[in-house]
Order: structure tokens, then sequence, then C-alpha cells
């Protein structure tokens, strides 16, 4: 049967046209009732279908008729943003092939790079295709040059298509079953399976993604997760269509699912190995499969209920807001393992967690789920990094700025290897962009000119890269740029902490570490952003930025003002002084005792 199956994903950069893709090969393949048919039918989250973009990875087995054979086709859709390629690392570990799309109107980007190299790294048939080929816009002469160049593939390998159109989807599905081998057939009839990914359901508990390997699994088989070492009995067992349906068996080549009672997908953890409990009774060694590299989130942020009673500092203190966070929180995690959780709690909004993210998109995608799946409004700190200082000779880690004391220490902060595929055009302005950034050039690696697109490698510390240097540089390019990164190391910088003070109480939450030969350019961004934002009150607000308690840079904003004598039509002038002298009062005793209130999306609209 192995001889019939193949096993492949779709890979890209950001909206290249992966899902529109899908959607073509699941109508040739008739998996999908044409009724039930939908554009990006398989992103399942109405969030992806509202952004256009692909957020999870998703399974689907499809069956085709070729020559006299019929096909068994496990296609794993991935997405193309740099948030989320660790979906696409672990699609790549349960496949043989992949196809490489590319936009012919924009040409190889910098995540098509990215995710091409993944793909030659884990020994994977790749399938050059050209999309888009309808479109008036679309240069085959540029694209084919850019591959050639680029990742050394002639034209005679390319395929052209148009997915909106289905022009040539026809032609590649065949080159899918005659191009990408079929799975290992294993002599070996011990069973021996790579968990590539897991969700939680309500009613089954833990739902295991998984590739079989070797031997066969079904319904009622005693099962044992080699790392984690949980193991439990077989409940079901099925194939995604793209929904789930239960089958028989799983055998050698097949990806499915199966379900064995677990409650936490801590018990399933995605890179684990899945074998039998007879080969245990029998005394066989079960290799493990080679895993996934741990998950390292890119941001951290600390996540709160927005609602006030939640505060430590309110009266009317519940419980019940933090209880739906948490069961949220948690629930969101069981079918994200990238995203991590630890309780955390602020003396400004009480109980809440920090949470680590891929990158501010990841942030955004999981703030909107909260509210929109489960009800739950939050208040997000500005997403930061985790630096490190060394204190008592002990090296220690700062999820957040607030963390750090002020004074005299040595602190690291991450770097990332950045990438940036651009017009050549724009070369000067992006260097100059870089050098702003604190950017260093990649020694290791010469400039690169691929026809009128040029190359570029720094290294450049993780913090000016989530915050908006992929806007910046779209600005700059015209939006003809792209880039991605990826963690490389740890390094001592000249940094310092900035605080932000409102009406002279200083509020952790805002505080950052920046580079001292530029803090007063942030202390000034910062400020000024605040000014913006924080609504107007009844009180007048005082935003300082401050290094310890020398204040740097300061806004006023004034307060709300209610004209009391408009309703005073004539008369003695005694009478509106009067009242204007009472309302001043009353400010005085509301600067006094009032307390500024912050919006719950006050930090989201920070980072924008």
């Amino acid at each position: 049967m192995n001889n019939f199956i193949r096993n492949f994903c779709i890979i890209s950069h950001v909206d290249h046209g992966k899902s529109t893709l899908a959607d073509r090969f699941l109508e040739l393949t008739e998996t999908v009732n044409s009724r039930k048919m939908s554009g990006q039918y398989l992103d399942m989250m109405d969030l992806e279908k509202e952004r256009g973009i692909t957020i999870k990875m998703q399974p689907v087995r499809m069956k085709y008729h070729y020559g006299n054979s019929k096909y068994i086709l496990n296609l794993i859709d991935t997405p193309g943003h740099i948030d989320f390629s660790y979906e696409v690392s672990r699609a790549l570990k349960a496949v043989e092939g992949a196809i490489l799309l590319i936009d012919g109107t924009k040409g190889v980007q910098a995540q098509t790079l990215h995710n091409y190299h993944l793909a030659k790294s884990e020994g994977l048939t790749i399938i050059p295709v050209i999309n888009k080929i309808d479109v008036a816009s679309c240069d085959l002469d540029r694209t084919y040059q850019q591959l050639k160049n680029m990742l050394a593939i002639d034209e005679s390998e390319v395929y052209l298509i148009s997915a909106k159109t289905g022009e040539g989807t026809q032609e590649l599905l065949e080159a899918v079953i005659k191009i990408i081998p079929s799975p290992k057939i294993s002599q070996n009839k011990n069973l021996r399976g790579l968990v590539f990914d897991s969700q939680y359901n309500r009613h089954k508990g833990v739902i295991i993604h998984c590739k079989i390997l070797d031997g066969t699994t079904k319904k009622g088989d005693k099962l044992t997760l080699i790392k984690s070492k949980s193991n439990d009995k077989v409940i079901e067992v099925g194939i995604f269509t793209p929904e789930m349906k239960e089958t028989e068996k799983l055998s050698s080549g097949e990806i499915g699912y199966i379900v064995i009672g677990l409650k936490s997908v801590g018990e399933a953890r995605v890179g684990d190995t899945i074998t039998s409990d007879l080969e245990k009774e029998r005394g066989v060694l079960v290799q493990p499969v080679e895993g996934f590299k741990e998950v390292q989130p890119m941001v951290y942020s600390n996540i709160f209920i927005s609602s006030l009673d939640s505060s430590p500092l309110s009266k009317n203190k519940k419980t019940f807001d933090f209880d739906n966070l948490k069961e949220a929180l948690y629930r969101l995690a069981m079918n994200d393992s990238s995203l991590s959780i630890v309780p955390y709690q602020s003396p400004l909004f009480g109980l809440g967690f920090r949470c680590g993210f891929n990158g501010v998109l990841h942030l955004e995608i999981i703030k909107e789920r909260l509210l929109r799946e489960f009800g739950v409004e939050i208040i997000l700190t500005p997403p930061s990094v985790v630096y490190k200082t060394i204190l008592s000779g002990n090296e220690v880690n700062l999820y957040h700025p607030s963390e750090l004391s002020q004074g005299k220490f040595p602190i690291l902060e991450p770097w990332a290897k950045l990438e940036i595929l651009m017009p050549m055009q724009y070369y000067g302005s992006l260097i100059k962009l870089l050098q702003q950034k604190r950017g260093i050039p990649d020694a290791n690696f010469p400039l690169l000119n691929i026809g009128d697109l040029v190359l570029v490698k720094y290294d450049l510390p993780l913090i000016e890269i989530i915050s908006d240097l992929n806007d910046k540089i779209k600005n700059i390019t015209s939006g003809y740029g792209s880039l991605s990164y990826e963690f490389c190391d740890y390094r001592e910088s000249d940094l310092i902490k900035l605080d932000v003070a409102i009406n002279e109480e200083v509020i952790p939450l805002f505080s950052q570490i920046v580079s001292n030969s530029d803090k007063d350019y942030h202390a000034k961004n910062l400020i000024n952003k605040l000014a913006e934002i924080i609504p107007k009150q009844l009180i007048e607000i005082k935003i300082q930025a401050r290094i310890g308690a020398k204040s740097i840079y300061s806004r006023k904003i004034s307060p709300l003002k209610k004209d009391v004598i408009a309703k005073l039509y004539g008369g003695d002038v005694s009478r509106k002084r009067k009242l204007q002298d009472k309302q001043k009062k009353g400010k005085e005793r509301m600067k006094q005792f009032g307390k500024v209130n912050l919006p719950s999306d006050i930090f989201i609209k920070l980072i924008k």
C-alpha cells in the first residue's frame, strides 16, 4: 500500500496562494462536496479567512485516480508568515516532498528562501511552482532567473499554474504522484510513529496528529509515548478529510490521528515517538524518532484581565474573571504548542500570566482568539524579549524590563540572523536603517546581487526586529522588501532601563530596556505615543520618561473641561466667578485623590 501513498506539503512566502492551491486540489480529488466548498477551505478559523493568512497547519487526505491505480495523497497546508515558521518545520518532518510556491507577480521572497532551505535540510523532494500566471503583471522571465540564481533551480523543473482559475493544477497534482517518493517501506513490524501536532477536544481529550513510520495501530491497542512516558489504550484512530473521520487502523506511511484518553497536551509533546506496549513486553527496544527543536518564544508579554475588579486595588475584587482567563489561555495552549504560559502577578493589574509568543502577529492572534472564542477581554503589556543579567555571579533571565533594578549591571540581549531580499535601488536606505537599529553586517556573507534584487544578511538585536522593522522595510522599499530571521545568540550591550511615570507614579509595565546612545529618541517616541493614546480625563495627566529619578522627557495632557457657566444668561458676574472657583477647587481635589484610568487596549495601540 505504501507505494500508493504520497505525503507532501505546500510551502511559500505569505500570500503567495497556498490555501487557494489547496482548494483546487480538494476540488480535483472531490474530497469536499462542491456545495460545501468555500475559499480557503482548510483555514478552519474565521480569523484566518478574515486576515487571508494561514495560522495553523492543516492536514487532509485526498484520493486520486492516476493511470490504473488509486493514490492516497496526504497534504499539509502550512502558514507562510515568519511568526508561524515552527508550524512549517513540524509539517516538513511528516512528509517526503514539498511544493515550493512562488507568486509570479512578486518573485522569490525572503520566506521562500527560508522555507526552501528548511525543506532541503530535511532531504525532501521539492517541486518548484510559479503561481498567478493569469495575472498581467506576472513576470516569468524574472522569476525563472531568481530561481536559477538563488536556488539553483532550472527553468525546465518549474511548473506554471494559476491557483485561482485552476490552470495547470491537475498537471501539478499528477507531478506530485510522479516526482515525490512514497514513504519508505520498513521491514520492521514494531510500531513507531511521530507526533507532529496535537489538539485538545473537550469530549475526546488529547487528539494526537501523527505519521506512522513502522507497524500498525488500531482501536484497543495499548500505546506509549517514549519521551513523556504517557501510556493508555487507543480509543479511536482516524484520518483528516479534512474533518476527522474514524477508520479501522493506521498503517506504515499514513498520516492521521489517534485518541488515547490523555487529558493534557503536555503528555503528547510534539516530536515524541509513539510505540506499542507490546514492544515493551517483548523486550524490543524501539528507537525514538529524531524530533523537533524545542520552540523558543521570540516575544514575551504579560496578560491581565481588563476588568478593574480583578485588580488588587479594587474593593470589589472578583476572581471569576481571572479563572475565565486562565481556562481560556490553557485551552489555547493545548492547541498551540508554541504558546508558553507562566502565572504572574502585577501590583497594578493583579493576577495574570507571562506568555511567550513567536512574534507580534502571533500575540495579536492570541488576543483576538481570547476575545472571539472565549469572550475574554485582556490587557497586554508591550511585547519584549528575554534579557539576561549577572547578579551575584549568577545569570538571571529578565522577562520584563520592570524586573531590572536601577543601577549598573551587565545586560545581555538576544540577537538574530536577519535576511532581507529587495530591489537594489533601495539598498542605501536599507543600510542606513539597519545602522540606526544597531545592525552588524554578516562578515561571512558577501552582498549578493541577483538580477535586480539584492540579498542582505545582518545580525540585529531581536528587540529591534520585533518592534517596527518589517513596517519600516516595507515603507522604504515601497512594499517590495521582505525579511526572515532566526535567533542566534546573546550579546552584552550598552543598555539602560527607561521608566514611565504618570502623575508621578511609576508604571512598571511601561518600562523599557533601551540602548544608552538612543535613550532620548526612545523616551520622546514612547511619551509622544502615550500622549496620543491616553484619553483626556477630568484631571491633568503628566507623563514622564525617567532614567532613575531623572526625568529626560515629559508631556502633559490637559483635563476635560466643562463650561459650568453655560447655563447662566446674564446676571451678576460674581455668580459666574463663584461657579468657576468651585470647579477649580474640585479639579484640585481630584488631582490630589484621582487616579488615571488606562484603557484596556492601550498596550496594543502602543505597539502599532
